[in-house]
């Protein structure tokens, strides 16, 4: 009963990030990468202090889960809060502005990206699965502790280098393709700086 629960949950949490997700694509797409990386640190801090709470209450798994439909509703609220402030002209009329021609366009690029979004859904919780089906959801919940340590390390790191993107399309845009090598050869000697360090402290813990 508690591992379906959790399971629905999970679901709903999902198609929620998938479909409210368009406002932060909306900050990314319009490079306010200042405005989406706050909105992901204060993320990452507030999930890693959410969790001690949780677990250090005694909530165990569904604790975890709980968390993440708060930090869920955070996420969304800034996102859609900060794109109406930034795009105030913004409506949200799908009828009015409903194109077909338009949503074909978006459909023949967004389909892969969903296709990477469940694919990746899967490999990162299929060792969940696994363990609850096989030790129980006991051993699921030690195992969530160490698993969302080294989530919040990979989601700081993935943050503070997010605006290589951006950087990278407005280089390709105007054909600066030598540049666009020396932009990823300095953000992997950045990344290298932050990464191993952060690792091995993982690692010691």
């Amino acid at each position: 009963t508690t591992a379906i629960h959790i399971f629905s949950i999970a679901l709903v949490l999902f198609f929620i990030n998938m479909f409210m997700g368009v406002f932060g694509s909306l900050l990314v797409g319009f490079e306010q990468m200042r405005y989406s990386s706050a909105i992901s640190i204060i993320s990452t801090i507030l999930l890693g202090c959410g969790t001690f709470i949780f677990l250090s209450s005694g909530y165990g798994l569904s604790g975890l889960i709980y968390n993440n439909a708060l930090i869920t509703i955070f996420v969304t609220i800034a996102n859609v809060v900060v794109a109406r402030r930034l795009f105030p002209q913004m409506e949200l009329n799908p009828f009015r502005y409903f194109s077909k021609a338009t949503l074909k366009q978006i459909a023949g690029f967004s389909w892969k990206v969903q296709v990477s979004n469940i694919t990746q859904l899967m490999i990162f919780q299929i060792d969940v699965v696994l363990l609850s089906h096989f030790v129980g959801l006991t051993a699921v919940g030690f195992y969530e502790i160490a698993n969302r340590i080294a989530q919040q390390a990979r989601g700081f790191i993935s943050t503070l280098f997010s605006p290589m993107i951006p950087a990278a399309s407005a280089l390709h845009a105007h054909e600066q393709h030598e540049q666009i090598a020396g932009l990823y050869r300095l953000f992997f000697k950045y990344m290298s700086v932050v990464a191993v360090p952060l690792s091995l402290a993982i690692f010691a813990l």
